[in-house]
């Protein structure tokens, strides 16, 4: 037979001036110089394979390419891109993609250009995120070589992606409408039929009621189900028999025997039951789909498009966000939502921030403040200075961790995957050996069984059991304040056996405060602090932070100015100078001269000496984070060992590890320390998380087999994290635990449920008690009965969040 249509974008072939290539040793016919195009950019790269794998044709490409020499300015890629060292990440949004096919051709025809080091597609999302080095390649031959491949391609917005899911969305419902309304017409046509089987009918009436059902259900098969045969197909296609397919064959087979029964005037017709099919799928579909868009809708807080920039003249400028510079400064007045991460430059206002820290009640900002991106400002104006460009803020590097985790599939859900492909086989042949059966034995309607057996073991409860359960687990986290980098992480988690902690910023807050000061000459303390303060004045080390004029000022000590001379700072050991014709030096015991013992063990102390005589003895306490207890006791309790490994030399690691409860203790330990610890702990079995903060810590937390990063740590030590939390309340490490644990018991009661009922449903429509709408029913609720059990996961933190803020607000 002749081809009538073009081989790449399947459109009609005109009547003249036709095209032609070769592909797979064949001659292949297309409309336009444009699909030749296409196809000789696809066969020159060595991917012939996509015209094996698609499932749809490509759309047609415009005759011409869009100009996309403007994202090669690094002021437009810098808005949808984040450096990574040499090279950058950047984010497109692809439109037209129909399949897995389509995902590999891009990662692929991409992969071979030079100076693109990685290309991971999500088809899903409709988004592809591609490293490249500037050096090597600009990103509009990037660009160009997507649309090329017949793709739409453009910078990723998240806003325009929750756009395509509302579109999708809105037009789930139309199909949805649509199915509804015919399966209620069928209906009533249905029962007219089935009555005058029974009570006797005009053959005419009769038939006229049979056309007027086809009528009714032909736009049914056309249009409402057709997600269902374009996904059957792309399975097919693809070698891979997906759940769709014993649906459509279903539906197809309700309908070609009806309609060969209405055009013959012999047999029943099934029209009812084609349209009761697709309208309970396409509902369970919508319903699935409302959950997603409700999770991406509250995953990242919508910002403006514009914001005040505040002019040098003291004037308000509405602009982009696009167009903002570092440095620009803005107002952002009482119940709007912060455009920008930046600093106050002035006003007071309460900022609600639990996007990011997990805690409801709004904190106090005021001049110097960080705010972030996102966070709502309550009930005063803030004048903040812009740090960054606003695609840099902290809610662009959260949306990128989140998009790791979505990209991450755990092991358990690939073994889902290939048990459910596998069992759609396995319906298929049930679905022909009960046919055959009752073919041969009455009872049951062969053709009925058939259907319903179809239809009530389709396994999207299974296919669903796991991503549904990961998805929710992660949200859940998320609105406490604990990002996941990595699903496959909750998984791991369940054979971690010890624990590893750094101190300093992690188990403590790394600033040193002020306990007590004994004074030991002629000095008073105001005396005594003053000299202090100014001697520690230079230094960035945290232990002269407790120093600090602001520290000592907020403890209610009032200071006198000094200006000390000939300062010299010896790092480690403390700082000397000459004030007021007199020699002091502060630090270390054996830098200020000093032998004698005494020195409290649970406490810093810093020595201060004038004219090599002991001035005074201050007396230093690093405070314990928030929740540090309660975590270590939680991991005692649950028998996994915990190991306080830290950079500091101090006698105070062996107080904090015992106060504790450490199962064992390190001090002065380097990166290469740490490091060697963990390998010996995984080389005798064991599995290892570990919770740092530091740029030491780096190299450990990618080592580990599960790596936490505190709020404060470094940006090395977060990009190697699998999780980064986004407060420092060490209880968090307990809500991963727990939350883990939790998913495990939801995922294995989905994956129960989902074999429990393939494995009563399957054997009982086989026996032909299950009519084919009931089919439709409980294939439906089986899918619905997995995601709402895994949305208890989310939920249970949205409402101990919620119970949280009303008890705080009470007690105000």
């Amino acid at each position: 037979m002749a081809e009538t249509s073009c081989f790449h974008c399947g459109e009609p072939l005109p009547a003249k001036g036709r095209y032609s290539l070769i592909i797979d040793g064949q001659e292949r016919l297309m409309c336009c110089p444009a699909c030749v195009a296409v196809s000789e950019c696809i066969l020159g790269a060595g991917l012939d394979d996509y015209y094996r794998m698609r499932d749809q044709q490509a759309n047609r490409p415009a005759a011409s390419a869009e100009d996309y020499l403007q994202y090669d300015s690094p002021a437009v890629f810098e808005q949808f891109s984040h450096p990574d060292g040499e090279c950058w990440q950047s984010q497109l949004s692809v439109s037209d993609m129909h399949c897995a096919a389509c995902a590999w051709l891009i990662e692929n025809r991409l992969g071979a250009i030079d100076g693109v080091n990685a290309v991971r597609v999500n088809l899903q999302r409709g988004m592809a995120t591609v490293e490249w080095c500037p050096a090597q390649v600009q990103l509009s031959e990037i660009f160009a070589s997507v649309h090329q491949l017949g793709y739409g391609v453009q910078p990723w917005s998240a806003e325009a992606h929750l756009q395509q899911l509302q579109e999708g969305q809105k037009s789930l419902l139309r199909r949805l409408g649509l199915a509804g309304v015919a399966m209620m017409q069928l209906m009533m046509t249905a029962i007219a039929l089935y009555a005058g089987d029974f009570q006797g009918i005009d053959t005419d009436i009769r038939q006229l009621l049979r056309w007027f059902s086809l009528a009714i259900a032909t736009p049914v098969i056309l249009y409402s189900a057709q997600p269902f045969f374009s996904g059957a197909w792309r399975g097919i296609k693809a070698g891979r028999a997906g759940m769709d397919v014993p649906v459509s064959i279903a539906m197809l087979a309700a309908y070609g025997a009806s309609l060969r029964a209405t055009v013959s005037g012999e047999g029943h017709v099934y029209f009812d039951t084609v349209s009761m099919f697709c309208f309970f799928l396409l509902l369970s579909r919508y319903l699935q789909n409302a959950v997603q868009l409700r999770r991406e809708s509250s995953i990242r807080p919508l910002l403006p498009l514009t914001a005040r920039k505040v002019a040098p003249d003291g004037a308000n400028q509405w602009v982009a966000l696009s167009a903002l510079q570092d440095g620009d400064e803005l107002l952002v007045q009482p119940g709007e939502l912060v455009p920008v991460d930046g600093v106050v430059v002035s006003g007071q206002s309460s900022v609600e921030d639990s996007a990011f820290t997990g805690e409801f009640m709004p904190r106090s900002k005021v001049p110097g403040d960080t705010v972030l991106a996102g966070s709502h400002n309550i009930d005063g104006s803030l004048c903040l200075r812009l740090q960054g460009h606003p695609e840099q803020s902290s809610l662009s590097q959260i949306d990128q961790l989140l998009d790791s985790a979505r990209l991450a599939k755990p092991p358990i859900a690939e073994l889902a995957d290939r048990i459910s492909g596998y069992f759609t086989l396995f319906v298929l042949f049930c679905a022909a050996a009960a046919y055959t059966y009752w073919s041969f034995n009455p009872g049951h309607s062969a053709f009925l069984t058939a259907l319903a057996v179809l239809v009530v073991s389709c396994p999207c409860a299974l296919s669903l059991a796991t991503p549904s359960s990961y998805s929710a687990a992660v949200s859940g986290l998320r609105r406490r304040g604990a990002l996941v980098a990595n699903a496959a992480v909750l998984e791991n988690l369940a054979g971690i056996s010890h624990v590893i902690f750094d101190k300093t910023g992690t188990l403590t807050e790394g600033r040193p405060r002020l306990l007590k000061v004994e004074l030991a000459g002629e000095l008073d303390e105001c005396q005594a602090l003053s000299i202090a303060a100014a001697l520690e004045a230079p230094s960035s080390h945290p232990i002269a932070q407790a120093f600090s004029v602001d520290a000592l000022g907020a403890a209610g000590y009032t200071l006198t100015a000094l200006a000390p001379s000939q300062l010299d700072l010896q790092a480690g050991q403390g700082i000397s100078a000459v004030i007021n014709g007199d020699s002091y030096k502060i630090g270390r015991r054996e830098f200020c001269g000093f032998a004698e013992q005494g020195d409290s063990d649970e406490l810093m102390t810093v020595y201060l000496a004038k004219n090599g005589k002991l001035a005074a003895r201050f007396f230093l306490e690093d405070t314990l984070r928030e929740g540090a207890a309660q975590a270590l006791a939680f991991l005692k309790q649950r028998g996994v060992r915990s190991v306080l490994l830290s950079g500091d030399s101090s006698d105070q690691v062996a107080v904090l590890a015992n106060a504790l409860g450490f199962d064992e203790y390190q001090a002065g330990c380097t990166a290469a320390d740490k490091l060697a610890r963990i390998s010996s702990l995984q080389a005798m079995g064991g599995t290892v998380l570990m919770v740092g903060d530091g740029v030491n810590d780096a190299p450990v937390i990618a080592a580990a087999d599960v790596s936490v990063a505190m709020a404060g740590a470094s940006d090395l030590t977060r990009s190697c994290a699998d999780v980064a939390l986004l407060s420092d309340r060490l209880s968090l490490i307990e809500l991963l635990f727990t939350k883990s644990a939790k998913m495990g018991r939801i995922l294995r009661q989905n994956i129960f449920w989902a074999l429990l009922y393939n494995g009563t449903a399957l054997p009982a429509a086989a026996a032909g008690l299950v009519p084919p709408w009931l089919a439709a029913i409980g294939m439906s609720l089986s899918s619905l009965v997995v995601v709402l059990n895994a949305l208890r996961l989310d939920r249970q933190e949205q409402q101990r969040s919620l119970n949280t803020q009303h008890v705080e607000l009470a007690s105000v």
